[in-house]
């Protein structure tokens, strides 16, 4: 079972400031619209041959984070017979492994937070979305993934949707900065939040963020995140972290552009195929970024591809009903794909429980990147990635906010459904003191 620990004391963090050597001119060039010719951004998106290497580099890693997207999404799954194609995540998959137990918050940002950070948001205070009104932010005390590689010698780069930091909160442009990265491009929420008064906003029309800097594009948002993540690579040493914060298929439902798509999609069709072809869209251009790695950087990436949360209710699919979808601490608001390919990954399909807290010690470990001072609830899994039949953890502990979560009367107590590897069980965690205390029940 997984063991609470007594948090260390919080420490502030500085921004990086440690800049990566990007030209200019390459950081302007997305603020204009595609190019009719490519529907691409910038004006190249290969970043050429391969650099030597030294012998003994720790591997790059690419994290991508699936918006909405549950593993009744992804063809290889198997889980649905009306998944959109997904050929990319289903060659991904073919060599890498695949976990078919894993599992997030029902919402983005709390799900955004345990990935970065390995810790509960009991912990973190991310129990909900940080809303573009609000003041709250992932505090910068929590020490992030991004400052773990950055630490160990990686240039870091976020790229695409942040959402971790209301944008009254302090240096909300900036958060991403704040948690260690050492440049960001893309959004500081959701496409539609308005961040310098836009209107009418959404996949092609949105305010694109450049290290705090504001400007109106009209690049389809998945296309754009992918170009800034392959001119990022292009420019940078490595080892290099990138996180992929795709948009795709969260709402607004807008058609992708044609070439992104196996079969034509109209505006007038039902949410649930306008939603499909949002994440048809997101694979395309996820094999456009592998692809253009080239065959010798793609062998030396530890590429994850991981969603925040289960399908929206308006895109839900039968048999699961609106209310056992994202927000909900259903299977299908929770049970997300996760998939790990790259240098130390054996191909195969793990049964272990493993929850998004995982992902800063598992990396941290194929890294060499000492994690020992930080109270961690996540659990290094390198061991299943290593070997697919080894035991990973066994107990999962979803969260959600004070609105969703039981809390018991008048003790500050909150209790917690969890599955574990030989039935259910309720926990009863203080946040006052960081302990938990689990309870088996029966199934009736």
């Amino acid at each position: 079972m997984r063991r609470f620990q007594v948090p260390i004391e919080p420490r502030s963090v500085a921004p990086s400031g440690r800049q990566m050597g990007i030209p200019s001119g390459l950081l302007l060039a997305a603020a204009f619209g595609c190019r009719p010719d490519t529907g691409r951004c910038l004006p190249g998106d290969d970043p050429g041959p391969a650099r030597a290497v030294p012998a003994g580099t720790p591997p790059n890693v690419l994290v991508v984070v699936l918006d909405d997207v549950g593993t009744d999404q992804v063809r290889a799954y198997g889980e649905h017979p009306a998944a959109p194609p997904t050929p990319t995540l289903d060659a991904l998959a073919a060599r890498g492994l695949r976990f078919r137990n894993a599992y997030a918050h029902p919402s983005c940002s709390p799900t955004r937070a345990a990935l970065l950070t390995g810790r509960h948001a009991i912990r973190t205070g991310a129990g909900a979305n940080y809303t573009v009104s609000g003041d709250r932010a992932l505090s910068p005390d929590e020490v992030t993934l991004a400052e773990v590689l950055g630490g160990a010698g990686y240039t870091t780069a976020a790229v695409g949707k942040w959402h971790l930091a209301g944008l009254l909160s302090a240096d909300a442009l900036l958060h991403p900065l704040v948690q260690g990265f050492d440049t960001h491009r893309g959004t500081a929420g959701n496409l539609t939040d308005a961040v310098d008064g836009g209107v009418g906003l959404g996949y092609t029309r949105w305010e694109r963020v450049v290290d705090g800097q504001v400007a109106l594009t009209r690049c389809y948002a998945t296309t754009a995140a992918v170009d800034d993540a392959l001119d990022i690579v292009a420019h940078s040493p490595e080892p290099w972290f990138v996180w992929l914060g795709l948009h795709a298929a969260h709402s607004p439902w807008h058609v992708p552009p044609r070439h992104l798509l196996s079969d034509p999609v109209r505006d007038d069709d039902p949410v649930p195929v306008r939603y499909n072809a949002a994440v048809t869209a997101a694979d395309h251009e996820l094999g456009r970024l592998l692809d253009g790695l080239g065959p010798e950087r793609l062998a030396r990436t530890l590429v994850v591809a991981v969603g925040d949360n289960g399908a929206p209710p308006d895109a839900a699919l039968w048999p699961r009903l609106r209310h056992q979808v994202k927000l909900s601490l259903y299977e299908g608001g929770i049970h997300v794909p996760w998939i790990v390919a790259g240098p130390g990954v054996v191909p195969g399909v793990s049964d272990a429980l493993v929850q998004a807290e995982d992902l800063l010690p598992t990396v941290a470990e194929l890294a060499g990147a000492p994690i020992d001072a930080l109270a961690l609830d996540g659990i290094s899994v390198a061991s299943v990635l290593a070997d697919p039949a080894a035991p990973g953890p066994t107990l999962l502990l979803p969260y959600f906010d004070a609105t969703t979560a039981l809390h018991a009367a008048g003790g500050g107590l909150v209790a917690y459904a969890v599955a574990v590897d030989d039935g259910p069980a309720i926990v009863v965690a203080d946040p006052r003191r960081g302990t938990a205390r689990a309870t088996r029940i029966a199934c009736r």
